[in-house]
């Protein structure tokens, strides 16, 4: 019992870690990729497929993947957030998972579709739970 709290301590430090330097993040479909950045899932000649239209999205695994991503995706992927505030030019989102949260900001820009600038999952502190469970409850909650 000691030894599965240690390792679900430790994934969960993996993850919030992750966050802080992630080691090249796949994007969310739909969010923003600067120009010039290269693709780590695909070798130097192979041609990207195209991306299908879906319902919903499978959640991604650390928080740091939704950076970029606009208000639609951020939807269709985790639903309507619990709590939806604007704030100037931003909108902060908080979602509820079960025994954690995902706080979002979305700024506009320029006229812009408002996009994601932050996120951060949370776990409650009385249940350890990585950041990637926590992601993939809030999205079950959406399904």
């Amino acid at each position: 019992e000691a030894g599965a709290a240690m390792q679900a301590a430790l994934d969960s430090n993996r993850a919030s870690l992750g966050v802080l330097r992630p080691a090249s993040p796949a994007p969310l479909p739909g969010a923003a990729v600067p120009p010039g950045t290269p693709s780590a899932a695909l070798p130097p000649n192979a041609t990207p497929e195209p991306v299908r239209a879906v319902a919903a999205r499978a959640a991604p695994e650390t928080a740091a993947a939704l950076i970029g991503a606009d208000a639609e995706t951020v939807l269709r992927t985790l639903g309507t957030p619990r709590l939806r505030r604007t704030e100037g030019t931003s909108e902060i989102w908080l979602y509820a998972g079960p025994d954690c949260h995902l706080d979002l900001v979305l700024y506009v820009e320029g006229g812009n579709a408002a996009r994601v600038a932050h996120a951060q999952a949370r776990a409650d502190s009385a249940v350890p739970r990585t950041e990637t469970e926590c992601l993939a409850g809030i999205a079950r909650r959406a399904a």
